[in-house]
């Protein structure tokens, strides 16, 4: 059984265009089994206890890089680069791959269609189809546990994804049968998950790198775990990049066997 964690970054609607930073990326952390997940979250459940003496603090990017929430400490110089080293030797340890799908935003965005242009939905169906390839490949299931927005977004995340499986949406998947092999589930950020904090402090660095910030070391780590093809490329594979007037990589086909929703 795999299991793909998924996380944002990046304004989810196309028309909000950040000068700064425009472009939204939607990352797929990629564990092998249950045995791994599980292996995942003593470690970083004992990274925590270790840096914070609390395994339930929930690490999330935007706490980090604003000091809060228990992650105060991080003020001070000398722990902060202890804790950036520690997470960086975490991740370069850990056994897991990474897709991702960015999608670079322009003004000239528009479809009647919210699959199209909504950004996360786009980008959940390039990385569900490439997810499937995976699974299908090793003949294997899947699940895929995205992060709870709310209800609004939550329900929106639920009808696209039923669109998908009876091909109403904007994917079409190669993988035969893929709506039988996966399952999606929600899940909050607070259950304290090791997949969606990994998820999480994935996404930030592969948006850094794509509007052309200079790579750090966490970067460097994540692109020598992007999913790659049979020639060890990452492009289209690891990293699907989306631009004006483009459609989702690989092409796909889709089927119309349903998978559940929790």
């Amino acid at each position: 059984m795999k299991v793909m964690y998924l996380d944002e970054s990046g304004d989810h609607n196309l028309q909000v265009i950040d000068r700064d930073y425009p472009i939204f990326v939607l990352g797929g952390v990629i564990l092998e089994s249950p045995q791994a997940e599980h292996e995942m979250q003593q470690k970083l459940d004992a990274l925590k206890r270790e840096l914070f003496g609390n395994s339930q603090i929930i690490l999330h990017t935007s706490d980090i890089t604003r000091n809060r929430r228990g992650f105060e400490r991080l003020q001070e110089s000398e722990f902060r680069n202890e804790f950036y080293a520690r997470i960086n030797q975490f991740m370069a340890e850990s056994q897991f791959m990474i897709t991702a799908c960015a999608i670079r935003k322009s003004p000239h965005t528009h479809s009647l269609n919210p699959i199209k242009t909504d950004a996360y939905l786009r980008s959940l169906s390039v990385l569900s189809g490439l997810f499937a390839n995976e699974i299908t490949a090793s003949k294997s299931q899947g699940v895929i546990i995205a992060e709870r927005r709310g209800n609004q977004l939550d329900n929106q995340l639920i009808t696209a994804w039923e669109q998908f499986l009876t091909q109403q949406g904007a994917t079409q998947f190669s993988a035969p049968n893929w709506a039988s092999k996966i399952n999606l589930q929600l899940r909050s950020k607070r259950e304290n998950l090791a997949g969606l904090q990994l998820a999480d402090l994935v996404v930030g660095p592969i948006g850094r790198h794509l509007i052309g910030k200079s790579p750090k070391d966490d970067f460097r780590i994540i692109e020598r775990k992007l999913l790659r093809n049979e020639k060890g490329q990452s492009d289209g594979h690891g990293i699907v990049i989306i631009g004006e007037n483009e459609g989702p990589t690989p092409a796909t086909q889709s089927s119309t066997q349903k998978s559940k929703v929790n």
